[in-house]
């Protein structure tokens, strides 16, 4: 089978039996490719110096790519390049003509993690999809990751092994794009109030601090990419009920791209939302970090950085989708702001003037604006 596509669209409407050859054709394929496949990030366009040769493979999930579930991402920079590629390539015309076919190659890091969703998938499926689940089973005997996503599913069904798992650390990484390996265990404490009240119970304000800075730190040191430090499920639910260790966050831990998941986290954000918000502020700060070594030097801003997306953050992003603190956006909220559009070309004295908006909230209102490129005309708040 050369055409998975109504595989990879319909997985959860197919017939057992059918998904269950597709899986083990796959299943087939992924091991005689087994230590010999490619990283996506070929495709991607390099910082600097020239970008690697884009293959047939590469352009097609370049405009391709696979659905949102099942993807980890699929770089954007060079889609028309990809399309030119593929209007010019004898093979990819055919590829075109057949209407652009989802298929696999397990050469590719790209293909075998959407091929491991689909694992994932058919593992948390069990009884409803028995001949998938027994393929799924195979898979996980030499895939690791896929063994320990069905060791959480295992693990996660009781509250006792539930707590046993949260035990092991006070922190752990989270990923953006690909599943997060711990979502199983997640789950079951985000269905369950009795663990969520465990979880809150079960560390000290002390331990909380230290897992806090720690998460801080880590972030601080390493530069990471697709993924990055956040704290554990007992530490969130502890800091999301504990006023004490909120108040603590909020006066000794600078905002910044290092302690967002923190804050994120006390405020209630799932793990996917704060990876998606961590890649966001990677982005601009990329950027921004580009820009200004290339002003440094009299170069222009490449077009690769202009086109990182500010939509999301631009003037007509309303208070309450900023991800300010509580406090700064129940000050602004009060005072009459709507969107962070009405905040451009505020001096300190007229911010300050806000009720209860203290110095602390004025310095993440300009931290914001300038991770973002929102200062008006040059002026800072």
């Amino acid at each position: 089978m050369s055409d998975y596509t109504a595989f990879v669209t319909d997985i959860e409407s197919m017939a057992d039996p059918d998904r269950a050859k597709a899986l083990d054709e796959l299943n087939a394929l992924w091991c005689e490719t087994e230590g010999r496949f490619l990283d996506f990030i070929h495709c991607a366009m390099p910082l600097g110096g020239s970008p690697h040769p884009l293959t047939c493979r590469g352009a097609r999930l370049i405009v391709k790519p696979f659905p949102e579930n099942l993807d980890r991402g699929t770089p954007t920079e060079r889609t028309d390049e990809a399309e030119e590629h593929i209007g010019t390539c004898d093979i990819c015309k055919k590829w075109d003509e057949a209407g652009r076919p989802h298929s696999f190659d397990m050469t590719w890091n790209a293909d075998r993690d959407a091929f491991c969703s689909c694992i994932r998938i058919a593992l948390h499926h069990r009884e409803d999809w028995p001949k998938s689940y027994a393929v799924a089973l195979r898979h996980t005997e030499y895939c690791k990751a896929c063994r320990e996503w069905q060791d959480h599913i295992t693990a996660s069904s009781s509250c006792e092994a539930t707590r046993a798992l949260l035990r092991k650390n006070d922190r752990r990484l989270a990923y953006f794009v690909l599943p997060q390996p711990n979502s199983a265990t997640d789950g079951h404490v985000a269905a369950c109030t009795s663990c969520q009240e465990w979880c809150a119970t079960s560390v000290t304000c002390e331990e909380a601090h230290e897992s806090v800075r720690g998460v801080v730190g880590g972030n601080e040191s390493d530069w990471k990419v697709y993924r990055h430090d956040t704290l554990a499920p007992r530490e969130r639910y502890h800091l999301m009920r504990c006023p004490d260790c909120r108040n603590w966050v909020e006066e000794n831990i600078e905002r910044g791209i290092a302690s967002a998941p923190v804050f994120d986290a006390m405020e209630g954000k799932t793990a996917n939302e704060e990876s998606h918000r961590w890649a966001s502020d990677l982005q601009h700060s990329i950027r921004g970090l580009m820009t200004g070594l290339l002003s440094a030097s009299g170069q222009d801003e490449p077009s690769w950085a202009r086109e990182i997306a500010v939509d999301d953050r631009g003037k007509d992003t309303p208070i309450s989708e900023v991800g300010f603190s509580i406090r700064t956006t129940n000050c602004l909220t009060k005072a009459g702001y709507s969107s962070i559009g009405e905040l451009l070309g505020k001096c300190d004295e007229e911010l300050r003037s806000i009720r209860n908006l203290g110095r602390k909230c004025v310095l993440e209102i300009r931290h914001y604006l300038r991770a973002y490129g929102l200062q008006d005309g040059g002026n800072e708040v």
